[in-house]
């Protein structure tokens, strides 16, 4: 078999899997910031359902404590604008997570066209070696039956004409 295939685009198809690796890294990045924003909305909302639990659990029985009511209003509304504050910066994060994958998706289509010419390119070269063994093959087999036929007419031409 001749030389070893070798595919010239090879660097820039390895630049291209670079590329790829790191959106992958920037989405996977991104997609956790948004795994923990949704988590901590849903730590401030069981917070909220807490302290509504807790107040009417045992708060509202009896007198009412004005200062009880008053810290519990004023819990809840900073968990709340803590919470609208997480939401919002988790609307901007999935903003970012759809940008991510379409560069993501991007970086795919380029590296998959390099893919898609090497192995082109591959077959075209493995089509090319595979005539050239068979053109090699069939000179060899030409030669020798050459080399076997002059070698019968050599033997027919030393036996002599009386034979």
């Amino acid at each position: 078999m001749a030389s070893k295939f070798k595919f010239r685009l090879d660097p820039l198809l390895r630049i291209r899997q670079h590329e790829e690796d790191q959106r992958k890294a920037a989405l996977g990045r991104v997609v956790g910031r948004l795994n923990e924003q949704t988590a901590r909305a849903v730590r401030y909302n069981d917070m909220i359902r807490d302290e509504h639990g807790a107040l009417r659990g045992g708060g509202l029985v009896g007198s009412l404590d004005v200062r009880r009511l008053a810290h519990h209003r004023s819990y809840v509304n900073s968990v709340m604008r803590a919470m609208v504050q997480t939401l919002c910066e988790r609307a901007t994060t999935q903003q970012e997570a759809r940008k991510a994958q379409a560069e993501l998706v991007e970086a795919v289509k380029r590296r998959k066209v390099l893919d898609k010419l090497r192995d082109r390119r591959r077959s075209q070269w493995l089509a090319e070696v595979g005539r050239t063994e068979r053109r090699d093959l069939d000179e060899m087999g030409v030669q020798t039956h050459r080399r076997n036929r002059q070698e019968a007419e050599a033997a027919g031409a030393s036996e002599g004409p009386d034979a």
